[in-house]
């Protein structure tokens, strides 16, 4: 019995004494795995916001009338396509459309008074070269008859210097001699008055000429006069015309309407803003992460977004890219622009204004440096927050 019993002592040792080295080598290979992962290994350190959203690339653009006035019409409707310089917005603007259609009443007024008086202007100067040619036909038939009187005259004098000869020499009676002379005198006055005739005509025609010069005058004052009252109202209309076209609101760039007020015929706007306007661009992913991740985050660092509203389980998470980084800190914060990752689109509508969070990728260490790491902050004042998965 006390032999069986040793030997059966001697062999529970020895099986223990095997349990033993086993359990140290799987403690040992667990040991070396961990301390072989640990320095081998890597895992992406992010920064994470939960101040995200998605943009359009380019500027919304801000709606509003640049005069108060009553809404005859709105066309604002929340996700309407428009194009540059539709009309969105028209406001009253009767009495700018009263006005012009005054001015234009008056310009066509002065318009028929210009016609008018250049129609006297042009009867004036037909009269005038009727009258020219009239009177140049009087002054020729004058001047003919002017040549026949001084012949006539001449003539006269020549025979009376012979009747004088002959009444000298006695050879003739006085009462010849009287004769003569008065026959020469007469010829005399005709020549003196058809010369007369001819200084008058000039005279009249000079006289008349410059009437007709003073009324084509005035004629060419008071159409001046009134195409300056016409040119006035063409501008004034200009004026109104562009005053009335700030009374409909257009659309300054294509897009969609992202945001409006409700506006009904019969509201009173002001100046204020009234709708939004989203160009058709890319949309970008836009965060704000706190300053002390500013040196962390570089442009090229992959990213991801995960939207409100789109549980990531079932839409998935927008894949990015950083393609900013501000250089300054505004309200404490710095500014971060993504390009999204068209390769990758998960079932999400891409809108403006969508929020979400975002998680950047900024490293990849091994877990003893992050370990390292996070004994150090444990230690220390933290610089950051970082999430790790």
């Amino acid at each position: 019995m006390a032999t069986a019993l040793s030997r059966t002592l001697h062999a529970l040792k020895s099986d223990r004494g095997r349990g033993v080295s086993i359990a140290a080598l799987m403690a040992a290979a667990l040991v070396g795995g961990w301390v072989a992962w640990g320095s081998l290994a890597s895992v992406a350190v992010y920064e994470t916001t939960a101040n995200a959203r998605l943009e359009a690339s380019l500027a919304t653009s801000a709606i509003q009338s640049q005069v108060a006035g009553r809404v005859l019409e709105s066309k604002l409707t929340v996700g309407r396509a428009v194009k540059a310089g539709d009309v969105l917005v028209q406001l009253d603007d009767r009495r700018l459309t009263l006005a012009v259609d005054e001015k234009r009443a008056a310009i066509g007024a002065t318009e028929k008074e210009i016609v008018g008086l250049r129609s006297q202007a042009t009867a004036e100067s037909a009269a005038r070269s009727e009258e020219q040619r009239v009177t140049v036909t009087a002054a020729d038939g004058a001047r003919a008859n002017q040549r026949d009187a001084v012949a006539a005259a001449k003539a006269a004098s020549m025979e009376a210097d012979r009747i004088r000869q002959l009444r000298t020499s006695g050879l003739i009676s006085e009462r010849e001699y009287q004769q003569a002379l008065t026959a020469h005198e007469r010829s005399q006055a005709v020549a003196d008055r058809e010369t007369i005739v001819i200084t008058r005509i000039d005279r009249e025609q000079r006289a008349k000429d410059q009437e007709r010069e003073t009324r084509m005058r005035k004629l060419e004052t008071e159409i001046a006069r009134l195409q300056g009252e016409s040119e006035k109202h063409v501008a004034e209309i200009a004026t109104l015309r562009d005053e009335a076209s700030r009374y409909a609101v257009r659309a300054p760039i294509d897009g969609r309407i992202g945001e409006a007020v409700i506006l009904r015929p019969g509201s009173v706007i002001g100046t204020e803003k009234i709708a939004a306007i989203i160009p058709e661009s890319q949309i970008q992913i836009v965060a704000n992460y706190p300053a002390a991740a500013m040196g962390r985050i570089q442009v090229g660092q992959p990213a991801r977004m995960r939207m409100e509203g789109y549980p990531w389980m079932q839409y998935g998470a927008l894949e990015a890219v950083v393609t900013r980084v501000a250089g300054e800190v505004r309200d404490g914060g710095v500014r971060i622009e993504l390009s999204v990752d068209g390769s990758h689109a998960p079932r999400i509508p891409l809108r403006h204004g969508l929020p979400g969070s975002l998680e950047i990728e900024v490293e990849r260490v091994t877990p003893a440096a992050l370990a390292l790491r996070s004994a150090g902050r444990v230690l220390g004042q933290p610089q950051s927050k970082a999430a790790v998965r």
